[in-house]
């Protein structure tokens, strides 16, 4: 596990794009856990739409906020472990899966300023029983480093439109000289 984190963690501090940062961890993800299904997923507020700039072993299309596993624990801000009777799960929350039914699910939130605008999520269609509370704290740990990455790629894409704005020449009018 510390193996992992540290892999994860480096890697993050040196990436500063954030589709490259996405695409990394989304590639440890799917390595460590060896899950059938891996995605990340982002929460767009305006829209009120999830977004999956990762998916590894199905492809996802946005969904609204509200669907699926990945909104509610976006909404409850809490992760989601199911080792077993997926479908009693669901029906308990109210809940559907979007895509191919897992066997085994595990979902984290990725935190920026104390909420939820993310989640790492892997997944197995072949067996139960295949993730761990040892795994929720692991990619829990993960999805802490991927927050504060987000927080810093976003304060750095602030500060680039920032220093973009202020460099733009002002328009200057000719000093006016009475005749």
């Amino acid at each position: 596990e510390l193996e992992a984190i540290n892999n994860v963690s480096a890697a993050l501090v040196k990436e500063i794009d954030l589709n490259a940062l996405l695409d990394l961890v989304g590639a440890q993800m799917c390595k460590i856990f060896k899950a059938d299904i891996a995605y990340i997923a982002l929460l767009d507020e305006a829209r009120q739409m999830i977004d999956f700039p990762f998916t590894c072993g199905e492809d996802l299309g946005p969904i609204r906020l509200g669907e699926g596993l990945t909104s509610i624990i976006l909404q409850s801000n809490q992760p989601l472990l199911i080792e077993k009777d997926l479908d009693q799960r669901l029906l308990e929350m109210s809940a559907t899966v979007i895509g191919r039914k897992p066997l085994s699910y595990l979902g984290v939130p990725v935190i920026v300023s104390g909420r939820a605008l993310g989640v790492l999520s892997v997944m197995s269609t072949t067996q139960e029983d295949v993730y761990s509370q040892s795994d929720l704290r692991l990619l829990s740990t993960i999805a802490s480093n991927v927050g504060t990455a987000l927080h810093n790629a976003q304060l750095f894409t602030e500060a680039q439109q920032a220093r973009s704005a202020a460099e733009k020449p002002t328009r200057q009018r000719a000093p006016f000289w009475p005749i």
